[in-house]
């Protein structure tokens, strides 16, 4: 059904439509007139233009006219031909606008024609345009807009034209078209007021035929409802008589229906109920009374009785206008029955909804709570009022609203279905349900929310998700079950109560040869070992089995499951043995494992055999070698063991094991051995043991863990080294340190002494030689003069080996430093240069001036440096040949600068090589050739070594020498240097001999202070306390090994970033590479390489 529209708006749709109508027939009626008029004027203008406009221009213009003439005329053909209803009349209309719309841009377009005579031509088309656009206003009144579709197009391009032009219309022209403007004004007018009239005229006729119309219509539809309304309908006027009824009323009331004629009183309808008895009990003239009391009261009114046939009634008074009223009969039976039936239905769904387990939750459209049951309010722990009006989205976390939306949208395209989601309760908890939504529409169908029909579903969740962790850990059991059984060694077979098959695993099959379609049919036991008989698989019969296991196996042949043996062994034939155990449960299967023991037989009489090589092999070591058990207790001691202490195995096992140890001792072999049990490593010590002949001689022994194939710790094999001799030795080396530090110290007051008396004559020969050298009152003559340089060069020579020599006990006495800092090397090679200059001419060498070095500094002491580049050039000078060449050269390789002499003297053998910088070594050759006490090149090494550098040489014989000297790179904005701060490096080491040797090993490290520690507490207590850039380590020590002393340092927070060095004498392989696996940096092997020490050093710290 189409909407209806306002009255006004129907109305004026009406006006227009006939508007329309008109406006469309005018254009018909007046098409004809206008194009023979308009093909008159067209024709007139052509003439007036005759030579004034171009021919051919003129001719196309007339054809087009003429041509959208034939076209408006045929579309006036078709209008005619078709129906005019007034639905089509706007087409039509648009349809006669656009022709003429077409026409005046053609008339318009004459304007743009290419003229000849402009002023004579434009005349023309100005009065014919002007004249044709006040036509199209004036005729074409009844549409205004069809009249400027027509003039706007026609007149614009001439007046354009004309207002372009250079020089102004002929004032005939213009007074010609003010006269035609005027009066087409005036026939506007006069046509707009004529149309007025006729739109007014036209919908005052249309008004009176519809209100005629519409009266009628209201009263047959009034009549027609009064007749066919369900509703019983009486009309009565203000003296209680019948006006009108309908014949529902009667219906109803079931009251006679001519009654219901207009004038009846209504008295005499009421009196007609009162005789049936359908206004109550009682007396019916009281009851006729008191109805007319009520019609009487003026107002409205209503009463529901139950008539005598069962039916309901409803009566209503409605009063009107003129005091009278209308009486309302309604047979509300159905509607009755209906509205109890509702409110049963109301009140047990009420009663349903607060007493169910599931939730109803209400919401509307924008998805806020409308209601929700109590079970609903219970599942997710508010109160109902606490919940209206709020939303969905309150009570679902973010990771489930995908889920809501989701199926919102589903719901949206009708695929709703039912889906779990987890919804939040009001105390934060999660409340897991199952949700079947449905839409709440309206009674025209359009929603206006949905209902949830929510289930808690957590147990069920909890229960599916056990009943799934359960199954899957069944299922794994199952398969880690299958697996082990695969996997055993044995051979399994499971027999049932019956004593058939049940189960077997793949072992068995490979052990017993029992093909698997046998095991298939579940054969009984006997059938089982029977095929084993018939195929060898246990001797030539069974009654080759063992008596214990024979008799048993019989009766398990025969049925008496129970009979079988727990564990027997048989050898097949094939000579394999098999041990064979059976495992049984109460009222369950029996389970029969079948271990091939062949070869673990083998192995215990291999072991066997080895036991008694490894006895024999101990017995004849020269170790003493003791096998305990984990607890340290003695198990087996061997024939030198029993030969050392004149204890016999037997003895030594009866007695604890540090019965013959030193009393002195006893702690610290308890402490090392206590060390080791905890982690099972193997530890060390050295302690005294009573020998056979009552001494005690000292004994360095070591425990080794022994364990099972799997691991498991049995104990220790302890095997221990005579080193009495050793101790001795020790002994001996102490005394001779001693004798040799009071050596030195009396060489050094020796050295003190001798310098003091040397000097002091010396300094006079010096003196006076300078004194007779330089004197201007007495001078020399010169053989003199040649006589007192040689004795000053000889002091001075003198003077240098004193130096030399003293030099070298400081170095001994460890009083010799140097004082490193960024030294130009450039200039300090010139200097030397300069020193030795003299002396090169002397010897009559060519000294050749130095290359420019590499641009940078070199860490060094400068007095040090330049002592030692003169020494070197010195050397080269003296034991040059005459005529030779001594040249300076240099190598840069980034982070050091190698500084090269070169002479072209005699060279140096390569077995020469290695005695030259050692203190007081002279080789045969140069000895002859010059002078020296041989510790230059000795004390220029110590002096390089102590500036971080190297010193070498590259010689043959008959080649020359090249004396090379390689420092450390510095920055030359670094400045001067302090010398470089002292760095701790602790030696953690029990033996004194080798402390002596780190300490004489480090001399020339002065910037190294060497702490010692005689064990592992002292040395952690000392890297605890003193923080040492490096530790050096002793893998064996008294009270614990390296690796627990590693583990310890790094434990301490104050140490655990210190660098540890192993030392010791064990070089294995496998040792080293444990040591480098535990965290030592580097593992350093005794006896102890000089060169390789400092350079481990040197590297550690420098990388630190």
């Amino acid at each position: 059904m189409p909407p209806l529209k306002p009255p006004a708006q129907a109305e004026d749709d009406g006006i227009a439509s006939a508007v329309r109508t008109s406006q469309v027939a005018e254009h018909a009626s007046a098409l004809t007139f206008s194009a023979l008029g308009s093909a008159s004027i067209a024709a007139f203008v052509a003439w007036a233009l005759h030579g004034l406009v171009v021919t051919g221009a003129l001719a196309a213009w007339g054809t087009a006219l003429l041509l959208l003439l034939a076209v408006r005329l045929d579309l006036l053909r078709r209008y005619r031909a078709a129906a005019t209803t007034p639905e089509a009349q706007a087409p039509w209309l648009l349809r006669f606008r656009l022709g003429i719309f077409l026409s005046g841009v053609i008339w318009g377009s004459a304007a743009l024609l290419p003229m000849i005579d402009r002023q004579q031509a434009l005349a023309v088309l100005t009065i014919a345009l002007a004249g044709l656009s006040t036509a199209a206003l004036v005729l074409g009144h009844f549409d205004r807009l069809a009249g400027a579709l027509f003039a706007l197009p026609a007149a614009l391009p001439i007046t354009l034209r004309v207002l372009a032009e250079d020089h102004p219309p002929a004032p005939a022209v213009l007074m010609g078209v003010a006269v035609a403007l005027l009066l087409g004004l005036y026939g506007i007018f006069a046509a707009e007021r004529h149309w007025r009239q006729r739109l007014a005229l036209a919908a005052a006729r249309r008004d009176e035929q519809r209100s005629l119309a519409a009266a009628q219509e209201s009263e047959a539809l009034l009549r027609l409802i009064f007749d066919h309304v369900d509703e019983g309908l009486l009309v009565a006027g203000a003296d209680m008589r019948v006006r009108t009824m309908n014949p529902r009323f009667s219906e109803i009331t079931r009251l006679d229906p001519s009654l219901g004629a207009p004038g009846t009183p209504v008295r005499e309808l009421l009196a007609a109920q009162a005789r049936a008895g359908r206004l109550g009990g009682g007396d019916p003239e009281a009851a006729v009374e008191r109805w007319m009391a009520l019609l009487r009261d003026g107002g409205h009114g209503r009463s529901v009785r139950r008539l005598p046939d069962g039916r309901t009634v409803e009566l209503r008074r409605n009063p009107t206008p003129d005091g009278g009223f209308v009486a309302v009969a309604l047979d509300i039976t159905q509607r009755d029955a209906a509205e109890t039936a509702l409110a049963e239905k109301q009140r047990m769904l009420a009663l349903l909804l607060d007493n169910t387990a599931q939730g109803f939750w209400f919401i509307d459209n924008a998805l806020r709570t409308t209601d929700a049951n109590p079970a609903m309010c219970r599942m997710l722990g508010i109160e109902r009022h606490e919940l209206l009006g709020r939303t969905v989205w309150e009570f679902v976390d973010e990771d489930q609203a995908g889920i809501l939306r989701e199926q919102m949208r589903r719901r949206e395209a009708g695929e709703a279905s039912l889906y779990e989601i987890r919804l939040r309760r009001a105390d934060g908890s999660p409340l897991w349900c199952m949700n079947q939504g449905t839409p709440i529409c309206d009674s025209d169908g359009g929603k206006i929310g949905a209902i949830g029909l929510f289930s808690d579903i957590g147990e069920l969740r909890q229960a599916t998700e056990l009943q799934r962790r359960t199954s899957r850990l069944l299922e794994e059991k199952s398969r880690l079950l299958e697996a082990t059984l695969e996997s055993l060694p044995q051979g399994v077979l499971t027999l049932d109560e019956q004593g058939r098959t049940a189960a077997w695993n793949r072992r068995l099959v490979e052990i017993t040869g029992v093909p698997e379609e046998l095991l298939r049919s579940r054969p009984a036991l006997g059938e089982f070992v029977r095929w084993q008989i018939d195929h060898g698989g246990v001797g030539p019969a069974p009654g080759e089995l063992d008596p214990t296991a024979r008799e048993p196996i019989e009766a398990a042949l025969r049925g008496d499951l129970d009979a079988l043996p727990t564990r027997y062994q048989r050898t097949g034939a094939d000579g394999r043995t098999l041990q064979i155990e059976t495992y049984r449960s109460r009222g369950g299967p029996v389970v029969r494992t079948f271990t091939d023991i062949t070869d673990a037989l083998h192995a215990e009489q291999a072991l066997r055999e080895s036991e008694s090589r490894f006895r024999s092999l101990a017995d004849a070591a020269p170790a003493l070698v003791v096998v305990c058990d984990a607890d340290g207790r003695p198990e087996w001691v061997n024939q030198r063991w029993q030969d050392f202490t004149g204890c016999s195995g037997a003895d030594a096992l009866a007695e604890p094991w540090d019965a013959r140890v030193h009393a002195d001792d006893q702690a610290a072999c308890h402490a090392a051995f206590d060390g080791a049990r905890p982690e099972a490593r193997s530890f060390a010590a050295e302690y005294r043991l009573r020998r056979a002949d009552g001494r005690w001689g000292w004994i360095a022994e070591t425990g080794v863990p022994r364990r099972t194939p799997d691991g498991v710790l049995q104990g220790w094999i302890r095997h221990g080294w005579d080193i009495t001799a050793r101790k001795a030795a020790e002994a001996a080396l102490i005394a001779a340190r001693d004798d040799a530090e009071r050596a030195n110290r009396a060489k050094s007051e020796f050295l003190s002494r001798m310098s003091h008396e040397l000097r002091t004559p010396l300094n006079a020969v010096l003196g006076f030689g300078q004194l007779l050298e330089s004197d201007p009152a007495e001078p020399l003559t010169p053989l003199q003069q040649q006589r007192v340089q040689q004795v000053l060069r000889g002091g001075r020579h003198l003077l240098s080996l004193i130096d030399q020599v003293l030099d070298l006990a400081g170095i001994d006495g460890g009083t010799l430093g140097v004082r490193l800092e960024a030294v130009d090397a450039a200039a300090a090679v010139a200097e030397a240069c300069r020193l030795v200059q003299a002396l090169a001419a002397e010897r009559g060498v060519q000294l050749q001036p130095p290359p420019a070095p590499p641009p940078g500094h070199v860490l060094a002491d400068p007095v040090r440096l330049r002592q030692v580049l003169t020494g070197l050039l010195g050397n080269a000078i003296q034991y040059n040949q005459r005529g030779g060449t001594v040249s300076v050269a240099w190598r840069d390789d980034g982070t050091r600068l190698r500084l090269e002499v070169r002479d072209d003297g005699p060279g140096i053998a390569a077995a020469d090589q290695r005695r030259i910088f050692k203190a007081f070594e002279r080789l045969d050759g140069a000895r002859a050739a010059t002078g020296g006490a041989g510790v230059g090149l000795a004390l220029a090494k110590w002096l390089v070594e102590a500036m971080h550098g190297r010193i070498g040489v590259d010689s043959a014989p008959g080649l020359g020498s090249n004396f090379w000297v390689s420092l450390e790179r510095s920055s030359a904005d670094a400045g001067a240097a302090a010398a470089p701060a002292r760095r701790t490096v602790l030696y953690v080491e029990d033996n004194t001999v080798n402390q002596m040797l780190m300490e004489a090993m480090l001399a020339r490290r002065p910037e190294i202070e060497l702490l010692l520690a005689d064990d592992a507490e002292s040395g952690l207590a000392l890297a605890v306390s003193a923080r040492p850039a490096l530790v050096l380590l002793d893998i064996q020590l008294p009270d614990a090994d390296g690796f627990e002393l590693l583990r310890r340092l790094r434990e301490r927070p104050e140490t655990q970033a210190v660098p540890v060095v192993a030392v010791s004498a064990d070089a294995m392989p496998e040792r080293i590479a444990a040591a480098r696996a535990a965290g030592f940096v580097d593992y350093l092997t005794k006896p102890l390489e000089q060169a390789r020490l400092l350079e481990a050093i040197d590297r550690v710290l420098d990388a630190a």
